[in-house]
């Protein structure tokens, strides 16, 4: 009889009947393929979930106001204009962070928001008349029948990890993919897009990695979008930069990049995108911690000099290494640069390892 891991396969076999516990087989003959669509091409899809990833002050906020201008308006999105080419639609917001009457809905109205088709939710009335705070985790039955009784186009969730529930530890990929993935779930069922924002903490060194403390935040959306300062802009404040980090459903979409515009010091602000085309390497963008612009710098010449140094053809890592310190380079900016510009491999099973240009 076959064995596997010393359990008799063929006992359990005989133990798969209606009372015993056993895996749920969904044969590929039964699964319709299914088309995506997308509100924002490439960046929000239609019965899916996109998150936003960025440090404070990026635009995060003001990214989902003016997304949602564009939606109950009917205009496309950016970095077109905003001539109203399409059919309106319904945004639902979870905020926590922010006022609703100082903040959301001053900056809503300067977007051009049409606020008779935006709706928010941050209360759930109980049986017992007491209300509570929704979470993703206890109530998304509430926002089931919600997204049921309207049709929304656009449900956003407003600092997304104040919403995962008193048991859920940001960290743990475990608790962060147990209320995802309901959640997305029903994204995918009731045909509405989503739209988190988050910001990672402060000591983070990749945003596309390390969004919350758990690659959950990233590995369960459909799309995860980064905001961050461009860091060939010396201008302060600086431009933000819009970036895809991850997606596979859709081919690659262009870096927008845009400024923070206000009327005066407490005027309220707006997004005022920009229509030039951004050229940039997105790991320059994404590190923003554990390089400063004097490192950055650095580590660029170093890269032009790696290329140059190895245009000829490959050099042993040790020789290249030394040469590198002898040319005036650090050893930590040597290796930053190395990552992005060098392979490292052996020649030979025996060989020493040797440095080639990618």
């Amino acid at each position: 009889m076959t064995q596997a891991r010393g359990f008799d396969l063929g006992q359990a076999a005989s133990m798969n009947g209606t009372d015993s516990r056993h895996a749920v087989i969904i044969p590929a003959s039964t699964i319709t393929p299914e088309q995506i669509d997308w509100l924002w091409p490439g960046r929000i899809a239609i019965g899916a979930l996109t998150n936003v990833v960025g440090l404070p002050d990026q635009g995060k906020t003001l990214l989902f106001c003016d997304t949602t201008a564009r939606l109950t308006t009917g205009a496309l999105m950016p970095p077109a204009g905003r001539a109203r080419e399409r059919a309106p639609q319904r945004v639902l917001i979870l905020t926590l962070e922010d006022s609703l009457a100082a903040t959301i809905v001053p900056r809503l109205i300067k977007a051009g928001a049409d606020l008779e088709l935006v709706d928010f939710i941050r209360m759930v009335q109980n049986p017992d008349g007491s209300t509570s705070l929704l979470t993703l985790a206890e109530d998304l039955d509430v926002l089931a029948a919600t997204l049921s009784a309207q049709r929304y186009g656009l449900l956003v969730v407003d600092g997304i990890t104040g919403y995962l529930g008193r048991e859920a530890k940001t960290h743990n990929d475990s608790d962060v993919r147990r209320v995802l993935m309901p959640f997305t779930e029903l994204l995918d069922r009731a045909g509405v897009a989503g739209l988190s924002v988050m910001h990672p903490p402060k000591t983070v060194a990749n945003l596309a990695y390390y969004a919350g403390g758990s690659v959950a935040f990233t590995s369960v959306p459909r799309v995860t979008l980064g905001v961050a300062p461009d860091p060939n802009d010396e201008a302060d404040p600086p431009r933000r930069l819009l970036m895809k980090l991850k997606g596979n459903l859709y081919g690659s979409v262009p870096t927008l990049m845009y400024r923070i515009a206000a009327d005066g010091p407490s005027g309220v602000p707006w997004i005022d995108w920009s229509t030039e085309p951004v050229i940039i390497n997105i790991a320059d963008v994404i590190d923003p911690v554990r390089e400063d612009p004097e490192d950055r710098s650095s580590r660029r010449s170093c890269e032009e000099w790696l290329r140059s140094y190895l245009d000829d053809g490959p050099r042993a890592a040790k020789d290249a290494e030394q040469d590198a310190k002898a040319a005036g380079f650090k050893a930590k900016t040597i290796r930053r640069a190395r990552e992005r510009v060098v392979d490292v491999a052996k020649r030979t099973f025996d060989g020493p390892w040797v440095w080639t240009l990618r």
